[in-house]
């Protein structure tokens, strides 16, 4: 499943018809991409053109796993429940980091977002998330032009 929330890019990605070639275009975009930026939300850090799109947890993985392997992979993932996710689904350790997210035009965001907020924020070490409390997104960036 993908869902395209933007249509701005400067990357050039398709618009895409099946899974198989979901996967494709997403895997040109991630070897194109200068850096993958790893996140547990789906923010705009920098002012910019952003083309978001929702993907499925399996997509998600995979593009993980390539970015990984190519050493593209920088992660901002600032919550420990977040990390344990990743490493489940993907099989790749990344460490927690709190630090303010760098970007540059052509990288790519890969966004793991837990779809509610904790009402009460002392309460959100009580909880234990599944994978069906999170959506997963791919977003390209590029700078205002």
């Amino acid at each position: 499943m993908i869902t395209q929330t933007s249509r701005n890019s400067s990357i050039g990605f398709a618009k895409v018809q099946s899974d198989t070639t979901e996967s494709v275009g997403f895997t040109s975009v991630v070897e194109q991409a200068q850096a993958i930026r790893l996140m547990n939300s789906a923010m705009m850090p920098k002012p910019g053109n952003y083309s978001t799109y929702e993907v499925d947890p399996r997509l998600f993985a995979d593009l993980v796993k390539q970015a990984d392997s190519m050493q593209k992979l920088d992660s901002y993932i600032g919550y420990p429940e977040s990390v344990q996710l990743i490493a489940e689904l993907t099989g790749v350790r990344v460490p927690m980091n709190r630090r303010l997210t760098d970007l540059n035009p052509g990288d790519v965001l890969l966004c793991v977002r837990l779809q509610y907020r904790v009402e009460n924020p002392a309460h959100k070490r009580l909880q234990k998330p599944t994978i069906n409390d999170y959506a997963f997104f791919v977003s390209l960036y590029s700078t205002n032009s």
